[in-house]
């Protein structure tokens, strides 16, 4: 393994991810995750996995943060943190810091989905909770088009924990939200 201190070439790790994903795309979801485990075990990852448990943010340690969207999203999104993102949030709506909170976890670190309790968590780090998550989350799903998408669902009930991420159309509106835009 390379020495750590270096720097990732996020490109390459960007392709490398997607060459996993596209490897990974026909397979079932206990196979995807057996891999996943499988990489988590041997690279040693920080994942903050609790035994069975599910956790939809592992990440690479040192690597967080510095993983380039495929889709294109300019380098200086990716080592932006969300404090710098959010330093007009006092002008902004709660529904809008939301999607700004979204878009960090998706772009800038990498996650494919994340929870109602994250967003929030993050906000309040920031001095922005949001007193209903949910209403927050579910007015960006109700627009039209659509920002936000619910991926999944676990529980029965209206508390169950919610699994979302972002729609195209909320990426794109996000980037002019984020301070110092990315347009």
């Amino acid at each position: 393994m390379e020495d750590s201190t270096m720097k990732p070439d996020r490109l390459r790790v960007a392709e490398l991810v997607n060459e996993v994903c596209t490897s990974l795309a026909d397979e079932s979801e206990d196979v995807a995750r057996l891999v996943v485990q499988v990489l988590v075990s041997v690279y040693e990852l920080d994942t903050d996995l609790r035994s069975g448990g599910r956790k939809d943010d592992a990440r690479l340690g040192q690597f967080s943060n510095t993983i380039d969207d495929p889709k294109g999203v300019a380098d200086s999104d990716m080592d932006t943190t969300l404090a710098e993102m959010m330093t007009d949030a006092m002008s902004l709506s709660n529904t809008e810091r939301v999607l700004i909170v979204g878009y960090w976890f998706q772009i800038c670190r990498g996650l494919t989905t994340f929870t109602g309790f994250q967003v929030n968590k993050e906000l309040a780090q920031l001095g922005y909770r949001s007193s209903n998550i949910t209403a927050d989350m579910t007015r960006l799903m109700e627009r039209k088009p659509q920002l936000m998408l619910q991926v999944q669902k676990s529980g029965k009930s209206k508390q169950g924990r919610k699994a979302y991420k972002l729609s195209s159309a909320g990426i794109e509106a996000a980037k002019p939200l984020i301070a110092g835009g990315t347009d």
